[in-house]
């Protein structure tokens, strides 16, 4: 019985099961335009650390990850003979020139240009 209850628990130093670990809880959203008087969720010292530690630790991959879209989109604009990339919300102007001219035209206040 007890070399069982030694195989379930975890090992020194390990992790706990993710049901044991804490995790932040939110309130409920509240229905558009209905006032909420409950308090904002303060997470624990303990709770805190825990999170910046795993950010701490996911900080190289996420740098790798940035890396490699860098990379990408450096790749495609080569492809296509772009020297720059203009995103919007809806649209991604590839600039192939190296002087380019950006505005828009309106009727009430004219040509608006940006060199």
């Amino acid at each position: 019985a007890a070399a069982a209850a030694a195989a379930a628990s975890p090992p020194q130093g390990a992790a706990p099961p993710p049901s044991q670990t804490a995790t932040p809880t939110a309130a409920p959203p509240s229905p558009q335009g209905a006032a909420t008087n409950s308090a904002p969720v303060v997470a624990s010292a303990e709770e805190l650390g825990a999170w910046r530690a795993r950010f701490v630790d996911a900080l190289p991959q996420i740098a790798q990850l940035e890396a490699a879209a860098s990379a990408t989109t450096e790749q495609e604009l080569d492809m296509e003979g772009a020297l720059a990339c203009l995103a919007g919300r809806t649209g991604r102007f590839l600039i192939k020139r190296t002087t380019v001219l950006l505005g828009r035209s309106t009727e009430a206040k004219g040509e608006v240009d940006v060199d």
